[in-house]
């Protein structure tokens, strides 16, 4: 950069006390611009930046700035062609000398605030205002970006700055975003870095938005991906700086953000407003499943994930895009990323029993199993894992065909698969697996251990714990049909797994109330319907399992006397196992330091 011709060329523009818009036109434009547009690319490179800031060409230029925005848009009252060309080339040069260099912002901020603050405060939303009918287009469009850039440069990364600009600079990008002009580049283009400015101010300040300003953002990435899809916009999958792409990814990313903080808006105030948004949501899944472009993944999920975050928002209560979301379930042959987020809603929206079986008058069981076989993201599975968990009961299992067991039980063991890459469902799957052995009846549960499903569902109770296993004992001690012996082998080595659990956990009062609770009660079932067959319980469970009988007595014997939820249903479940034991003991020989008819004989 040759610093010395630059500076003579932009003498004149320089000397504030001299400069006359008067004076500028179209034959010093030409020497101004070129030397400007020399200035900005040597900026690029970090010496030049350090150049710029500590010789004073930073100061100068951010004086000439200010002073031409006055004029422009203060003094003068039709736009200068000329003066909006100068203007964008010094914010060119000042948004490359602002990348990466705290020294450059430092002396913009501070040593000239008094210019700053209009700069930023004032005259970043009028230029965005700016009327394209009424201008040249593509010079306006290009200072916007050019500003647009410059702002990020200079608040990246600092709160300070982000707290005290944000609310100056964020309600005019959002509206600038409502009027976008897809089929142009330069306007995408521009769209993308005003878009990038909303998401850098988002890292220090995620609650600056309106619900307006969201229905804006929904409303141009359903756009986007309607222009992509009807237009055939040859995307390059391998291609990460596609603009089009960029500015979709940027604008997930920003409602994602501004969606995830529960209470941020109250959607039952604005229903409509809600509802407008969640229904661009779905169409833009729709829209974009089956194209093929970079970074799909990623923006496909937070799309699902942000449906989720006003589904789940404790302002939501009404819940009225519960009709749009089963309308579209069954008229809009949905993607299975539609599917994913309209379940999200679905199980928000049922917050009863009655709205459950509500529900099954419009959505039956089978009919969700179904969608749910067109499932293949982990993502995609968070709502019908929970809406299952929900709608499953007593009554509807017991008529359920084993088709539908089996997709439920497919449904459990793939989740569970998938679980390895989303941790979320973890626990989803943990609780429609507890709840389906709660209510399935023993005749129906023969069904899933006696098929092809029973070595992957036995393998899911298994590594669910201890719980699982003994709400499947529960059942399977019932059955008419005996299950194969290693079966319920495996199951038991689970279900006394508990001691263990208990025991990494430091001590007795970690062990969960209800495990025990459900543990004993497992045990109570198994010995009641064998106390018949003494030798076998004696064979299999009081000399295999002494050990955890032992602990699980002494742990529910040291809830007698505490105030715990659960503890009493828990103590008469451990006194009725101990009756069993004792009984089965007298008809085998016991020796004066049996610890489990000792630990026994404390209940009575």
């Amino acid at each position: 950069m040759d610093y010395e011709t630059l500076l003579f060329e932009l003498k004149p523009l320089l000397d504030i006390k001299q400069l006359k818009v008067a004076n500028i036109d179209e034959s010093n434009v030409q020497v101004y611009t070129s030397a400007l547009e020399k200035c900005s690319q040597g900026a690029r490179i970090e010496s030049n930046r350090t150049i710029i800031g500590r010789s004073g060409l930073l100061d100068s230029l951010t004086e000439s700035l200010a002073f031409l925005l006055e004029q422009e848009f203060t003094v003068d009252t039709q736009s200068n062609k000329n003066i909006l060309l100068i203007i964008s080339e010094i914010v060119r040069v000042l948004a490359n000398s602002f990348a990466d260099n705290d020294d450059n912002r430092n002396i913009f901020f501070d040593k000239n605030r008094f210019l700053a603050n209009p700069i930023i405060e004032t005259y970043f939303a009028k230029v965005l205002a700016l009327n394209l009918q009424q201008n040249d287009p593509d010079v306006i469009i290009t200072l916007q970006m050019r500003l647009a850039a410059m702002v990020k440069n200079l608040i990246v990364d600092n709160r300070n700055y982000v707290n005290h600009y944000a609310a100056f600079l964020c309600p005019t990008s959002y509206l600038r975003l409502d009027s976008i002009n897809l089929t142009s580049e330069n306007e995408v283009q521009m769209a993308l870095f005003v878009a990038e400015l909303i998401d850098a101010i988002l890292e220090f300040d995620k609650k600056g938005a309106t619900l307006d300003e969201m229905k804006i953002v929904s409303t141009l990435y359903y756009q986007l991906s309607t222009y992509i899809t009807s237009a055939s916009i040859e995307i390059d999958d391998g291609d990460d700086e596609e603009p089009l792409i960029e500015l979709l990814a940027t604008l997930t990313n920003i409602a994602e953000i501004v969606f995830s903080i529960d209470g941020t808006f109250n959607f039952d105030k604005q229903q409509e407003t809600k509802d407008i948004i969640q229904k661009n949501i779905l169409q833009t899944i729709d829209n974009l499943e089956e194209l093929k472009f970079h970074n799909k993944l990623i923006i496909m999920r937070r799309l699902v994930t942000t449906s989720g975050y006003i589904a789940s928002d404790k302002s939501n209560t009404t819940h009225s895009e519960m009709n749009m979301c089963l309308n579209h379930l069954r008229n809009e042959n949905p993607s299975p990323y539609t599917i994913g987020a309209i379940f999200i809603n679905i199980t928000n929206a049922i917050r009863s029993t009655e709205e459950s079986k509500k529900l099954e008058q419009t959505l039956s069981i089978p009919d969700i199993i179904c969608y749910s076989k067109k499932l293949s993201d982990p993502v995609q599975f968070q709502g019908v894992l929970d809406l299952l968990k929900k709608v499953l009961n007593l009554s509807n299992t017991l008529l359920l065909p084993n088709d539908s067991l089996q997709g439920i039980a497919n449904l459990l063991t793939y989740s569970n698969e998938q679980a390895q890459y989303f941790q979320g469902l973890i626990p989803l799957v943990n609780g429609l697996l507890n709840k389906l052995l709660t209510v399935i009846p023993s005749s129906k549960i023969e069904f899933i251990f006696q098929g092809n499903l029973s070595e992957g569902f036995v393998k899911l109770i298994c590594k669910n714990g201890s719980i699982s296993a003994s709400l499947a004992l529960d059942k399977l001690l019932l059955v008419k049909n005996p299950i194969k012996k290693d079966i319920t082998d495996r199951l038991w080595e689970c279900l006394f797994h508990f001691d263990q659990v208990a025991k990494e956990n430091n001590t007795s009062e970690s062990a969960n109330v209800y495990l025990l609770f459900q543990v004993a009660k497992t045990l109570g079932v198994y010995l009641r319907n064998t106390i018949d067959k003494p030798t076998e319980i004696q064979d299999f469970l009081l000399y295999q399992y002494e050990d955890q009988l032992v602990f699980l007595l002494s742990q529910i014997i040291d809830l007698r006397d505490k105030n715990v939820r659960g503890s009493e249903s828990a103590m008469n479940n451990g006194k009725f196992v101990a009756g069993l034991i004792i009984d089965a003991k007298k008809s085998v020989r016991t020796t004066d330091d049996d610890r489990l008819l000792a630990i026994c004989k404390q209940f009575f």
